[in-house]
């Protein structure tokens, strides 16, 4: 069902609209995280009536078909969405907004608002992202999100180590705040014989793997991992790096340290890949590494484990509290420590087989439909139905 600015016909049931507009701008977690949790909630909600904002058309196979959409002419971050979503939100009887992401109208109405803040990275380590566009007005940035703060009736985090982080910020947070882990889509995806041939040998691929996923901002700590495995290079041969992941220009020193290195042959970057393709990186790869300096939450490492591949990652911010004792953790400020692990992993058969195991237990805990049903408890809570 498709629903413009003229509004919508009478009916029944609380209604909760998901700003979908943030999906149409990010390529990761936010994006992941709306299609995911929007998926979950229409195959175990039958009560609510859910409905998708949009500003632009959606490929239909990200979202099922039974969604109802809400199409409006402006974006988050423009002065339409200030002054005319609030109206509109009214108009077609919207009694919750929830956005997957920090931006709200301001104006407050009768409807209720839910955001989901998915870490501080800009606001408290903003040198670990030091060329996007929050951290150049970073000043303009705080001041709105302590407004949009403010203004929620509800904030949902991700992890408990964003909590508190974020209560460090916004101590008059605290009861508003919930924390709702992500989850990890329990489906895998069939690897097609012959598929993975065919990738390895359009990016030139050997046999055994170090793999990486995801951005290349200072944060993910991609410098301190290239030099790792150039130590790990004098002493295991034959062994590549591999990142997968938009090649973002405005942070070149990655492409730098390798070419200053001289591994250029032996780390590949190869851009963006479907996702679908993915699992068959995760499957082949000897070890997965995600030595971030800083994570919200960190969907990587779980995504490895769930197809089997022993993992290496960051003893700070969320990303214990996220892998459990299912990886191998280390300091990611320490170029040998990462080595040593990597190297270990790789050479020690029963440790890799006890990371296996454990990475699949570990996955089990974090699902969609757990992150649905306590997201379902807030929307219940706001509308006072409990």
């Amino acid at each position: 069902m498709i629903f413009s600015e003229k509004g919508l016909e009478k009916g029944g049931g609380v209604k909760i609209a998901i700003d979908g507009r943030w999906m149409l701008e990010d390529t990761g977690g936010i994006k992941r995280y709306t299609i995911c949790l929007i998926k979950e909630l229409l195959k175990i909600d039958k009560k609510n009536e859910y409905y998708l904002l949009l500003n632009k058309p959606l490929s239909g196979d990200l979202i099922p078909c039974a969604l109802r959409f809400l199409f409006v002419s402006y974006g988050p971050f423009s002065f339409q969405n200030q002054l005319h979503l609030p109206l509109f939100l009214e108009k077609n009887r919207i009694d919750i907004f929830h956005s997957p992401n920090f931006m709200i109208p301001f104006i407050k109405r009768k409807y209720k608002v839910i955001i989901t803040l998915h870490d501080l990275i800009p606001y408290l380590y903003p040198q670990l992202c030091f060329r996007s566009k929050k951290v150049k007005f970073l000043l303009f940035f705080k001041i709105l999100l302590n407004l949009v703060v403010k203004k929620a009736d509800i904030v949902i985090t991700v992890s408990e180590n964003s909590k508190r982080d974020i209560l460090k910020v916004f101590p008059f947070a605290k009861k508003k705040l919930r924390v709702i882990y992500n989850g990890v889509e329990e489906e895998k995806v069939i690897l097609k014989e012959g598929k993975w041939n065919e990738l390895r040998f359009r990016f030139g691929i050997k046999d055994k793997f170090v793999l990486y996923v995801g951005r290349q901002d200072p944060s993910k700590n991609l410098i301190r991992l290239i030099e790792a495995f150039a130590l790990l290079k004098k002493e295991i041969e034959g062994i590549q790096l591999v990142i997968v992941g938009r090649k973002d220009f405005r942070y070149p020193e990655p492409f730098k340290v390798v070419k200053k290195l001289g591994l250029e042959k032996d780390v590949i970057f190869t851009d963006t890949v479907k996702d679908t393709y993915l699992p068959y990186f995760y499957s082949h790869a000897a070890v997965f590494v995600f030595v971030s300096l800083y994570e919200g939450f960190g969907f990587p490492p779980l995504e490895a484990m769930k197809y089997g591949c022993p993992v290496v990652t960051s003893n700070v911010s969320s990303l214990p509290e996220v892998v459990g004792d299912a990886a191998l953790k280390v300091n990611p400020y320490s170029v040998k420590e990462i080595s040593d692990a990597i190297k270990k992993v790789l050479l020690d058969e029963e440790l890799r087989k006890k990371l296996v195991v454990n990475g699949y237990n570990q996955v089990e805990k974090f699902t969609w439909d757990k992150t649905a049903l306590k997201t379902i408890k807030v929307y219940r809570e706001l509308s006072k139905e409990e």
